[in-house]
């Protein structure tokens, strides 16, 4: 008996969506690579942006993989230790954080490794919690 692809990704996300609603973390991420069904490992991503409607997930190593879930989806599943939702477009892990610039009133530039395509900034109204979460 086989699954389809749709099939497989809802099981997958059913038992992710499970374990997440007890309060534990989810260790890795499902996305696509083309025909195949991947997984990721938390740890090594640097960030997440939407842009269009599409997710995208981009690593360390610099491949960047598509993902069926929303920003808000995804940072609710996500270790809040590790990951931040710098704003609107942007999921950003604490070990993506390259730099941090003072970047007009009492906002924040965030450079990320790799670099990111767009800039990331950081509001005046959530650059107090993101400067206490790097704190943590």
């Amino acid at each position: 008996m086989s699954l389809t692809k749709k099939k497989v990704a809802e099981h997958v996300a059913n038992d992710e969506n499970k374990t997440t609603k007890k309060g534990v973390k989810k260790n890795r991420i499902l996305t696509y690579l083309r025909d195949k069904l991947i997984t990721i490992d938390v740890e090594n991503i640097a960030y997440i942006y939407t842009e269009n409607s599409i997710t995208s997930v981009i690593c360390f190593d610099g491949k960047k993989y598509t993902s069926n879930s929303n920003l808000e989806e995804l940072i609710k599943s996500l270790d809040n230790m590790l990951f931040f939702r710098a704003n609107r477009q942007y999921i950003i892990s604490i070990n993506g954080v390259e730099e941090i610039l003072r970047y007009g009133n009492s906002q924040l530039k965030i450079i990320t490794k790799p670099l990111s395509e767009n800039i990331i900034i950081i509001s005046k109204n959530k650059a107090s919690s993101f400067k206490k979460w790097l704190n943590k």
